[in-house]
């Protein structure tokens, strides 16, 4: 099992994230409050390859990656209009709704697990990582510098030298 950047947060942010829940604050969080507000809708499937290009999350894709989520997760609705296959109301519910119970499953895995961090990620913790490493047996956690969350569209060729030998001994 390989595992890029998984969001997995660390006790602490687990159960603030609980307390937050219940409490009923969920939707009061940056992310999914930014999340309902963004754009989703365009004239066109260039208008969002202008939006998304060199923005935000986007800013360390490589180009090729951009293009391919513009292809995948935008489709036209009418004749002319294009919008996110997965509505900004949909994906601020899933932010919202953070699993609190991943750290109780981990030692039930029986298979060998590589962790790979992007150094630079702010959406899974170098300690979350290391502590996989501990609380799964036949782990390892590797970070790579210089990289985000998405890594796998800022430097795929980095990613796969990565995992590479882990495949083939396992």
């Amino acid at each position: 099992m390989i595992l890029l950047d998984p969001i997995i947060f660390p006790s602490n942010i687990l159960g603030l994230a609980a307390l937050i829940r219940k409490l009923g604050l969920s939707g009061y969080l940056t992310l999914p409050k930014m999340t309902r507000t963004k754009k989703f809708e365009f004239a066109s499937k260039k208008e969002a390859l202008d939006h998304y290009r060199g923005k935000g999350m986007f800013s360390s894709w490589d180009k090729v990656f951009v293009e391919a989520y513009v292809d995948t997760a935008i489709e036209q609705d009418t004749t002319d209009s294009y919008s996110l296959c997965c509505s900004p109301e949909f994906e601020a519910q899933i932010y919202e709704q953070v699993p609190l119970n991943t750290w109780s499953h981990a030692p039930k895995i029986q298979v060998p697990v590589m962790v790979v961090r992007g150094e630079t990620s702010d959406m899974f913790y170098r300690n979350a990582g290391k502590k996989m490493g501990k609380k799964i047996q036949n782990c390892s956690f590797v970070e790579l510098g210089k990289l985000g969350h998405f890594l796998m569209m800022e430097n795929p060729s980095r990613v796969i030298e990565t995992i590479l030998p882990f495949l083939k001994e396992s």
